[in-house]
């Protein structure tokens, strides 16, 4: 980690004020070691309205506390408030964040603003963030509003070799320093 921490804090601070390096700097920290430390700039980017304005960015964010598992109360409250709201990016992204770290409530939740959906992306990771919940908690309010193109995901995703599993896993490479050996995802 010593190699990389100094880096991993400025990124940290500067993922939320340049929105266009936001796939590069979340490429990074999600392969990286990082602590809720030293993503406390982005949780706070994540919980302020007036500053998390662009969705994409947004959305690129919340999966990677999602990723990393960041278990945060203010987090998951504005999470949650963003399933009341608009079918955007950074909706579907909370979402994912919800079904990751979220108990059966929260993931109740998800279920109970389904029918707000109407996107792909809305409805694919609503379906994702609940495919742990047994099919009849969702098949009245889920099923009924479903796009047709998702018709059998959650089936698929309920799966038991995908139970749990919200994130395809990453490659594993090695960097060599010579003296050190360093695994890197791609």
């Amino acid at each position: 980690k010593y190699l990389y921490s100094d880096v991993t804090d400025a990124i940290c601070r500067a993922v939320v004020s340049h929105p266009a390096c936001t796939d590069q700097y979340v490429k990074y920290l999600s392969v990286v070691e990082v602590s809720n430390e030293e993503l406390e700039p982005v949780i706070q980017y994540l919980c302020d309205a007036t500053r998390s304005v662009y969705s994409w960015q947004n959305y690129r964010l919340w999966l990677l506390m999602a990723e990393k598992k960041v278990l945060n109360d203010d987090l998951l409250r504005v999470a949650k408030n963003l399933l009341r709201g608009p079918d955007t990016a950074s909706r579907a992204g909370a979402t994912v964040y919800l079904g990751v770290v979220g108990q059966v409530n929260e993931k109740t939740a998800v279920v109970e603003n389904f029918q707000s959906l109407s996107s792909f992306m809305g409805q694919r990771s609503a379906l994702i963030s609940i495919h742990e919940l047994p099919f009849a908690a969702i098949k009245n309010t889920v099923i009924a509003t479903l796009r047709p193109e998702l018709q059998g995901v959650f089936r698929a995703l309920a799966s038991p070799q995908r139970k749990g599993k919200y994130f395809a896993e990453r490659e594993k490479s090695r960097i060599d320093f010579g003296d050190q050996e360093m695994a890197v995802y791609e």
